[in-house]
């Protein structure tokens, strides 16, 4: 009862401090799995309510494109050892409309399928297990790749985030 009622307080808390802070772009970045620290989860939830409420865009990395999909109702289940031998701390190739390009991967868990929003679009797909890598919906990117760990940006992702962030201004 008491977290709900912190919940509640923390989602009020944001919406002046957003409005206040003219807020206009939510990134939420990768780390640990959803569940293990109920205070971030929380907090990353109310601002995911305080974004889409106010209709203000959003990236999801990893994890957040995971929270994204959590928020929407829908489920994040472990992969088999195939998947995770693929997807733990390696790269692996996507393929986004008809290109494929080579990203990193650091997760074991990934998207149910089944339980995605009819709110989210694949944009993205793994070629080798046909896993959901990236989505889009009304003011919402989630790219399970983390781009920051590489050496440097690549051209492609940041094309994708440039094109998400222009028709979302």
């Amino acid at each position: 009862m008491q977290n709900i009622f912190l919940f509640q307080i923390m989602k009020k808390m944001l919406l002046i401090i957003g409005r206040k802070k003219n807020i206009n772009l939510l990134i939420l970045s990768g780390g640990d799995d959803i569940g293990l620290y109920e205070k971030r989860d929380n907090t990353e939830l109310a601002l995911i309510e305080f974004m889409i409420s106010n209709e203000l865009p959003i990236i999801g990395i990893c994890r957040g494109m995971q929270l994204i999909h959590h928020y929407f109702g829908g489920n994040i289940i472990t992969g088999n050892d195939s998947f995770i031998n693929e997807h733990r701390a390696s790269l692996h190739n996507v393929r986004i409309k008809n290109e494929i390009i080579t990203v990193n991967s650091y997760h074991n868990l990934k998207i149910d399928e089944l339980t995605l929003n009819s709110k989210l679009s694949i944009l993205a797909r793994n070629v080798s297990d046909d896993s959901i890598e990236a989505f889009v919906g009304p003011k919402i990117l989630g790219l399970m790749w983390q781009q920051e760990k590489d050496e440097y940006f690549s051209d492609y992702t940041k094309q994708i985030i440039i094109n998400f962030l222009t028709v979302n201004e």
